[in-house]
């Protein structure tokens, strides 16, 4: 992703690439002089991105995934003083998709909801954040408090569980699929990502609309309601 997002800003006749920071550079270095830091590295390096962005004055965009609740904490708490986009997700249809799964959910509350994805064998965390940001929004949607996700075992299901089921192999970018399972009939929602690009245009697009926002904890939905 990291490669994708420079290709694309080099391109861009309005973006200058300021800085990297990788494995083998300095944070500070990569920082000095940026206006935003896009991240999409691991969720380990959440504590010292966010030491180094608060020795800055830039914002951040932010799509890595997998992050305990302490560095979630973080990334939240980094809002305070500057303005953070976060998204597991950067593509406008996902967006839309969430919308559209949340509706849902409340409108079939008898339906069973099973949440299904696919990546690549190199992704680490399961299930992926686009795919707990699905279930979150089905759950809250049907009034579910302190809800919890559980990936799909052996046992009979139970009511009101959101399942979920996870596949690792290839180069898959990303293939995500809510089903409603009621009596009669099904109704499935699906999304799948075509070219790695989208996600890195996307980001670029959060950091172009960040930029000239006050401090404060934004995420993709922000992002459609301005272009609306």
């Amino acid at each position: 992703m990291g490669r994708q997002i420079e290709t694309l800003a080099e391109r861009a006749s309005d973006l200058d690439v300021a800085g990297r920071w990788s494995r083998d550079s300095v944070l500070a270095d990569a920082l000095r002089g940026c206006d935003v830091a896009i991240d999409f590295t691991r969720a380990e390096a959440t504590q010292a991105l966010v030491d180094g962005i608060l020795e800055s004055e830039c914002a951040l965009v932010t799509g890595t995934t997998g992050r305990d609740s302490q560095q979630v904490a973080a990334i939240e708490n980094l809002a305070n003083t500057r303005s953070v986009f976060v998204a597991s997700n950067m593509s406008v249809a996902v967006n839309l998709l969430q919308a559209m799964v949340a509706r849902a959910a409340a409108a079939l509350p008898g339906f069973d909801i099973e949440v299904s994805e696919s990546h690549h064998s190199g992704k680490v965390d399961a299930p992926s954040g686009t795919a707990l940001t699905l279930g979150h929004a089905a759950a809250s949607a049907r009034g579910i408090e302190d809800w919890q996700p559980e990936l799909r075992g052996a046992g009979q299901r139970t009511t009101g569980e959101i399942g979920f089921s996870v596949q690792r192999g290839g180069n898959v970018i990303g293939e995500h699929t809510v089903s409603f399972f009621g009596e009669r009939e099904r109704l499935v929602l699906s999304h799948r990502a075509e070219d790695r690009q989208l996600f890195a245009a996307g980001a670029l697009d959060a950091a172009r609309w960040l930029v000239d926002q006050p401090a404060g904890l934004y995420g993709m939905q922000d992002l459609v309601a301005s272009l609306a």
